[in-house]
């Protein structure tokens, strides 16, 4: 028996690497995905549903910009939170040909009373796979007035009267606001909205003076550039107030920590080797301490989280393949050590703490915490029984190796080698 011990003791030198005790903890994560539908995400967005927009900035002449400029015409007002001002643009100068000898005259296109009339809030879904998550806010806005006016000036001066008339209207005018669903910075398990970009889409439309002389689509399309720059950073600017992102994010945040518990409440069901299936309400405080959001994405028409959680780890995930003494009986002078191999295996990396125990004798051996950083079959390991006392003392009885885990949702497993218990005999020699 000895010398087929000696030959696997030479395997230890593939063995896990010692720790120190305590504790018995799980330092490795796997990895999974899940999807959702997206039905609840309007309701979870409740808070930006209720922003209002004002599109003005037309008003009285100002000789410093040579504008008829009204500067805080423009903002967001948001639910339960001071408004914010859009610096809302106007058209570059648009240079209207003059008869021979006249002065140059310059027209400037600028917004009218332009106000959001409803709100509509779902996601975006994009043709690539993968793609990042998004919500998008869908703003509508009026059109049912004028909503555009053109302001003209020639020689640093505002024109006579009569020449400031001319009027355009907007219609299938929509701001569109995109928010990525991301993981919070600092709190593991929730999600928060972040600000990714607006877009504007309109139909605009002049009088024929104005579309006659000057490259009417062209200003149009700069001014709708410069309008989404403006919109995106008043948001922006609101955006980087933390209570006020985690709070127009809670919804969401609570809705999706609700989906991703039911997910693993629902796998840990399904899951044989737990010795109690823990409750919704346990897995949800799970989460919180346990669980770390990746990522999001969409996949086709699939909102899918990644979620980082400890191991899987069950009452099967360890077994003991086999165990034996060193020797049958031993006479040495006291203390020494009698020496038993165990054989582990794994279903993956886990810490483990290991010993020897006399069955029925209330005394077993020191504690090893040993770390597998794989999957491990059989691996070896050798662990001593103290054997003390008096000169011609013995020590007898049934030896069994006991192994003991943390499992997933914290729960403390132990097996034995019942079935591998060896005799052993241990005396104190007189010599």
């Amino acid at each position: 028996m000895a010398s087929g011990a000696d030959d696997r003791l030479e395997k230890l030198s593939t063995r896990s690497l010692l720790i120190p005790p305590p504790p018995l903890l799980i330092p490795t994560y796997e990895q999974r995905s899940a999807s959702y539908s997206h039905y609840k995400i309007p309701v979870d967005v409740e808070k930006l549903r209720r922003i209002q927009i004002k599109l003005h900035n037309y008003g009285d002449w100002q000789d410093s910009s040579m504008k008829f400029l009204d500067e805080k015409g423009s903002s967001f007002m948001f639910h339960k939170a001071p408004k914010v001002k859009i610096n809302t643009p106007s058209t570059a100068p648009q240079h209207i040909p003059a008869f021979l000898g006249s002065p140059e005259t310059y027209y400037v296109g600028y917004l009218n009373q332009i106000k959001s009339q409803g709100i509509y809030a779902g996601v975006s879904y994009s043709s690539d796979d993968d793609a990042n998550a998004q919500v998008v806010l869908e703003f509508n806005m009026e059109e049912h007035g004028v909503e555009l006016r053109f302001g003209c000036y020639s020689e640093g001066s505002p024109c006579e009267q009569d020449k400031q008339k001319y009027k355009g209207h907007i219609s299938d005018f929509v701001i569109k606001v995109f928010l990525t669903i991301a993981p919070h910075p600092n709190v593991a398990y929730k999600t928060r909205l972040n600000l990714a970009k607006v877009e504007v889409e309109w139909t605009p439309s002049a009088d024929l003076f104005i579309t006659a002389n000057v490259n009417f689509s062209a200003m149009m399309d700069d001014l709708k550039a410069d309008l989404e720059s403006a919109l995106f950073a008043a948001l922006q600017k609101q955006f980087k107030k933390e209570w006020y992102k985690n709070s127009s994010s809670k919804g969401i945040s609570d809705r999706l920590l609700l989906w991703i518990a039911q997910s693993y409440f629902k796998k840990a069901k399904n899951t044989s080797g737990l010795n109690e299936v823990p409750t919704l309400s346990e897995v949800t405080d799970w989460v919180k301490k346990k669980v770390n959001i990746v990522r999001y994405a969409h996949v086709g028409k699939k909102l899918v989280v990644w979620t980082r959680y400890p191991t899987w780890i069950t009452k099967e995930y360890v077994k003991i393949d086999n165990f034996f003494a060193m020797h049958s009986q031993m006479n040495a002078i006291c203390p020494y050590q009698f020496g038993f191999i165990g054989e582990i295996s794994t279903g993956g990396p886990v810490l483990v703490s290991v010993y020897v125990e006399l069955v029925g004798k209330g005394r077993k051996s020191a504690i090893k915490n040993v770390l597998f950083t794989t999957a491990k079959t059989g691996d070896l390991g050798y662990y001593p029984f103290l054997i003390s006392g008096p000169p011609l003392s013995k020590t007898q009885g049934y030896a069994r190796l006991v192994v003991q885990f943390v499992g997933v949702f914290g729960q403390l497993y132990t097996r034995k080698s019942g079935k591998y218990a060896v005799f052993m005999n241990g005396t104190c020699s007189d010599i």
